[in-house]
């Protein structure tokens, strides 16, 4: 009888390392979540106006798709690359045939998701086929995106024209995708 009561503990952990196959249950346990705290109101304002559209906590399919580890700095050398980044919207901008998101670049954790506490290294410009509903796309919204990095683009800002990597998506229906405000890993620092 002992010696079962010794394993619970072990037991316990199996089972969270055998969940971590179809959940992202070790990212949430061992990912801290904080607060980027500069935008956290607008966010909130952002939560409120997406409220009645059903997400997910976590896509199973934003890991499904190869892709190429590219930092923001080495953009430039590896044009026509898939990669998977990922951050906040800045803005979008619906054109004719086309939609531009401007982005907050910040890199993605294991499972995909943004990590806002960690610094930003410059913003990206994704360019999609389909139209962008600003109800769904909303400013300071969670992004991750798959997609071809293509050519620089070149953005007034300022009064100045800056060149920001763009990235042409490869899946519209199923990117950029939307990280649910609820959103909260579990910190083990209780």
């Amino acid at each position: 009888m002992v010696l079962e009561e010794e394993m619970k503990p072990h037991l316990f952990l199996s089972y969270l390392l055998l969940s971590a196959c179809t959940t992202p249950i070790v990212s949430l346990l061992l990912t801290k979540h904080k607060v980027d705290f500069s935008c956290s109101e607008t966010r909130l304002d952002a939560a409120d106006a997406r409220s009645s559209i059903p997400k997910a906590s976590i896509s199973p399919s934003i890991m499904d798709t190869r892709v190429v580890n590219v930092s923001y700095s080495e953009a430039s050398s590896h044009k026509n690359d898939v990669v998977r980044w990922g951050g906040f919207i800045i803005d979008i901008q619906n054109e004719e045939d086309f939609s531009l998101m401007q982005v907050r670049f910040h890199p993605l954790d294991y499972s995909g998701h943004p990590q806002l506490y960690k610094p930003s290294e410059g913003d990206l410009v994704v360019k999609t086929t389909k139209s962008l509903d600003s109800e769904i796309y909303v400013k300071y919204s969670e992004v991750t995106i798959v997609g071809i990095l293509d050519s620089d683009i070149n953005l007034p800002v300022d009064g100045e024209n800056i060149s920001l990597p763009l990235i042409v998506l490869t899946d519209p229906e199923k990117y950029p995708y939307i990280w649910a405000e609820d959103y909260e890993p579990i910190s083990l620092d209780t």
